[in-house]
């Protein structure tokens, strides 16, 4: 026994683009913010840092007086917050 279905087209189109408009709002609230992300500091003893604002990872370097890191960029650490 064969059973027919029918789905009503309107139906099916608003569905589509309900589930759609639901997909995209989710996938937009995961987007990490990139603007401001990285933020760079320069002591004035020639000590630098790059801290990763998403992930907390900090990679540090000494620079020299036109701004170039001398040798090769640290492996990135993580920072841990100090208590003020």
């Amino acid at each position: 026994m064969k059973m027919k279905i029918e789905i009503d087209l309107k139906s099916l189109a608003l569905g589509a683009l309900a589930a759609a408009v639901v997909g995209l709002g989710v996938a937009a609230t995961n987007v990490p913010p990139t603007v401001g992300r990285y933020q760079i500091v320069i002591s004035n003893d020639g000590k630098a840092a790059v801290v990763d604002t998403v992930t907390g990872q900090c990679w540090t370097a000494f620079v020299n007086a036109n701004g170039q890191a001398s040798g090769t960029i640290g492996t990135p650490s993580f920072l841990t917050p100090k208590n003020t």
